[in-house]
């Protein structure tokens, strides 16, 4: 068990439990800017992609998506669970900035786009298109590093239903998981690529599946469909591909100082169908 996630178990009363825990446990690549120099192709936020010389620059109701992010597989470090992603290939990261839709309606379909570059290795920076350079939509560009942490399910979410915690054990946990986020760089945005999410507001996993299958999530009627039961099993195939942070670096304000989480079916994630990615705003 990584050393962190020991003492901070050991302040609470779930020593019983520390099995069960660290089952539990997926490991995050957590997301810094770097200090450096950037290279072609290699993983960062804001700037423009790096694309193949016929890129078509992703539109949604005939605007083009604001890029916020590329992640190059193979700068993932040790420790991430190479058999979950695709085993090279950048990842380019596109959204609607401007109305932020929170995925919580099918209607919010083509807001987001994820698309795999899989030959990294014949790219050109892209060319900005003409419409988001008037509205000065180019964010400055960041390299990154990663960092491997542990991430626990956030309470009240199916992977931590999962776990099969007492009703007593519940604010133990809660505890437990904020001592966790409160010692790993609380100083920084809350990037990071694969892991359990941060939630803010509750479970993702079950309203990304609905969503994507034609469900509105705004209110209670998706949940309370009668197609919902049966695709309840399918929530759990559900998992983060990358979640950013609100960030001043960035210009980036998820709503009231929120998060932005790109989910993806795991059998999607392994095959690279990245197009698949649901975006949700929480905050």
């Amino acid at each position: 068990m990584n050393e962190l996630l020991k003492n901070c178990l050991s302040q609470t009363n779930l020593l019983a439990r520390s099995q069960v825990i660290e089952k539990a446990v997926l490991p995050a690549a957590r997301i810094l800017k770097d200090l450096g120099e950037g290279r072609l192709g290699g993983s960062r936020l804001g700037g423009v992609p790096d694309v193949p010389a016929q890129f078509q620059w992703p539109q949604h109701h005939g605007s083009p998506l604001p890029f916020l992010a590329q992640i190059n597989f193979a700068e993932l470090p040790p420790g991430i669970p190479w058999g979950s992603v695709p085993a090279e290939g950048l990842a380019l990261f596109f959204y609607d900035t401007d109305h932020q839709p929170s995925g919580l309606d099918p209607a919010d379909r083509g807001s987001a786009r994820v698309i795999l570059v899989r030959d990294a290795w014949s790219l050109v920076p892209a060319p900005m298109p003409a419409a988001l350079r008037q509205k000065q939509a180019v964010r400055p560009a960041f390299p990154l590093c990663f960092t491997v942490e542990p991430s626990l399910p956030a309470e009240g979410t199916l992977l931590q239903e999962a776990m099969g915690l007492a009703t007593s054990e519940l604010e133990d946990y809660a505890d437990l998981w904020d001592m966790l986020h409160e010692q790993l760089l609380p100083d920084q945005p809350r990037h990071q690529v694969l892991g359990h999410s941060h939630d803010l507001l509750g479970e993702m996993q079950w309203e990304a599946q609905l969503v994507t299958h034609d469900l509105y999530c705004g209110d209670a009627s998706g949940y309370n469909d009668p197609r919902a039961a049966a695709l309840e099993e399918g929530a759990r195939d559900w998992r983060l591909l990358l979640q950013l942070d609100s960030d001043p670096d960035l210009g980036w304000e998820w709503g009231d100082a929120g998060l932005l989480f790109f989910w993806i079916r795991e059998a999607d994630l392994q095959l690279g169908r990245l197009d698949q990615a649901w975006a949700i705003l929480q905050d």
